[in-house]
């Protein structure tokens, strides 16, 4: 029992390290620094998230099925790989490879990690603290990001080198602390199954739960929508603002500004989990991310669009996390957070090289508010049908 404890400790600093990546914001500048176009570079992330999508599944999967640990193991390899094959990329061969390493490092960890923790707590007991528990990690998440976006922008500042090579030392540290995590017991008796029959119920067992549960999915796809655009709109504003010559401090600042406020939504997601409906929370989202969505359309509002979206994500992501475990048996809790995840890769699939292939024919501003629009009015349609209840 107390070594299982410890997991919950260790896992904080496993995630502390994990998300302190001082590459995070800044891929997309550096490989156009490379002399990659705006619609190459797009392209690359489609990749990225067509590769999630084919393994997003299999790797929930695998993770409840050989455990948590050695899967988010791996996970770290596959992504320090990623980051040396980005480091020395000297052709597009080499940044897709690259980017299909990150890929399945992402789908390694997305189901296992969540997953793990919820299972940890399970086993001792007090998984009914999961979403306060949730809204914490996910604040020191976002702490991590603030501080590697901030490094980040200093490091590259001095040379890309540099920022590569803080970012692998760091990420090997992390997988020794890994090496110590302890699995639970329900992980033990899942080990001991045959592998091909285990592998082939996951997909059936998580077919039922939506089948019985038709709002759930609906309430995965909203949420995953709401990511998606987030998250485009958040890699494009690097782009963007570098446009208006700001330096790569400044972008780390602001970026680290967003990462305070996505951790405050997280630590305040919990609260507002046990007064609100989901219905109410994802119409609030929906209002409120349009304002955001439209304050892009002027630079000097792009700050103020940026910084909303920022707090929204780091609520949404606990709430959405909370809302999954507690519809899902531990058997499968690795595989359904990995189809939650496989929507956000689908939409990114297609989303990211859309707005990349606007900016092309049309101004930023312009390709900002279309996509506004767009995305509200998909939404208004999608958010009635995601009608259950964010508390017990």
């Amino acid at each position: 029992m107390a070594k299982l404890r410890h997991n919950l400790i260790k896992n904080y600093v496993f995630e502390f390290l994990k998300y302190s990546n001082v590459m995070h914001i800044f891929w997309f500048v550096y490989l156009l620094s490379k002399g990659f176009t705006v619609v190459e570079v797009a392209l690359l992330e489609s990749i990225f998230h067509i590769t999630s999508l084919i393994f997003e599944t299999p790797t929930g999967a695998i993770a409840d099925v050989l455990g948590r640990k050695y899967t988010r193991i791996i996970g770290m390899l596959f992504h320090i790989l990623y980051l040396v094959g980005l480091w020395y990329v000297s052709s597009y061969g080499v940044a897709i490879i690259s980017f299909i390493l990150a890929a399945i490092s992402y789908n390694l960890e997305s189901g296992s990690g969540t997953a793990f923790v919820y299972d940890t707590l399970k086993e001792i007991g007090e998984e009914t603290t999961f979403t306060q528990r949730e809204s914490f990690r996910e604040s020191l998440i976002r702490i991590a990001s603030v501080l590697g976006n901030l490094g980040g922008g200093l490091l590259i500042a001095l040379s890309y080198g540099w920022a590569f090579l803080v970012n692998i030392i760091t990420y090997m540290i992390a997988i020794g602390i890994a090496l110590s995590f302890q699995e639970t017991t329900v992980q033990k008796r899942k080990e001991k199954k045959a592998f091909q029959f285990a592998f082939v119920q996951q997909y059936q067992e998580s077919i039922q739960l939506f089948k019985k549960n038709i709002p759930l999915f609906f309430a995965m796809v909203a949420f995953a929508l709401i990511s998606t655009m987030t998250a485009v709109l958040a890699y494009y504003a690097t782009v963007y603002w570098e446009s208006l010559q700001w330096s790569s401090s400044i972008i780390g600042f602001w970026f680290a500004a967003g990462g305070v406020l996505a951790a405050l939504g997280a630590f305040l997601s919990h609260r507002i989990e046990k007064r609100v409906s989901l219905k109410a929370i994802l119409w609030i989202n929906v209002i409120v991310a349009s304002l955001g969505f439209a304050f892009f359309y002027l630079p000097f509002l792009s700050i103020v669009g940026f910084l909303v979206l920022s707090f929204l994500d780091g609520g949404l992501y606990v709430l959405m996390n909370a809302l999954l475990n507690r519809f899902t048996q531990s058997e499968i809790r690795a595989t359904v957070l990995s189809i939650n995840s496989m929507f956000f890769s689908l939409f990114m699939m297609v989303l990211f090289p859309l707005f990349g292939a606007f900016i092309q024919f049309w101004t930023f501003e312009m390709s900002f508010i279309v996509f506004a629009l767009g995305w509200s009015l998909i939404m208004i349609l999608l958010v009635p049908k995601a009608s259950l209840k964010s508390t017990n």
